[in-house]
């Protein structure tokens, strides 16, 4: 189960990691929410975010909003490093102007 969910979480494809688990794909996102759920039960596992305060807080969405492109990520308090978004490439068959959808915000 555990396997599972690290490789799909590691940005594995379902596919290839369940047919070597021998189970089918129903039972593959059963293991995935089974898992993810104990996780979010685990206290010592979660994410806590520092108890600062509030003039700190505004401090650091102030920072962010600054080192942001034109000032675009508002109301962020933390990141985490080692993230990776996949952003999928829109082409013209899909959307007729493609460049309203990337503003290169990210």
């Amino acid at each position: 189960m555990a396997q599972m969910t690290i490789s799909w979480l590691a940005g594995g494809n379902f596919y290839p990691t369940r047919c070597l688990a021998g189970v089918s794909r129903s039972a593959f996102y059963d293991v995935i929410v089974a898992v993810m759920d104990a996780l979010c039960e685990c206290e010592d596992r979660r994410i806590h975010s520092p108890t600062e305060s509030s003039s700190r807080i505004k401090e650091i969405v102030t920072g962010f909003m600054k080192i942001s492109q034109d000032g675009n990520l508002t109301d962020c308090v933390g990141c985490l490093d080692g993230w990776l978004c996949q952003i999928r490439e829109l082409s013209c068959v899909k959307v007729p102007d493609v460049a309203a959808f990337v503003l290169g915000h990210y």
